[in-house]
């Protein structure tokens, strides 16, 4: 199943509201404790997977490091879901 999550978020063009909830159901974690993981709380998550809200800079950054997740991916859809090695150089 993560594999399928990560292959449509990859190749459609998805807001970044389904790309948060790409990653959260790649790692198998609840909204609790996904929210827990990028310090908000979970009716917080809520709103953004379901593109009420949007996040702010400082959970874009939280959800990349905690899940090394590619910041240009997030934010635009283009590019690799995940960092690889050689980004981080």
């Amino acid at each position: 199943m993560n594999s399928v999550v990560w292959q449509h978020a990859r190749r459609y063009n998805i807001g970044m509201n389904k790309r948060i909830k790409a990653v959260r159901s790649y790692y198998e974690l609840s909204q609790e404790e996904f929210a827990e993981r990028i310090g908000i709380n979970r009716s917080s998550l809520s709103l953004l997977e379901s593109g009420k809200n949007n996040p702010s800079e400082r959970t874009v950054r939280m959800i990349c490091g905690q899940f090394s997740v590619d910041y240009h991916w997030l934010v635009t859809g283009q590019g690799d879901m995940f960092v690889t090695s050689d980004d981080n150089l």
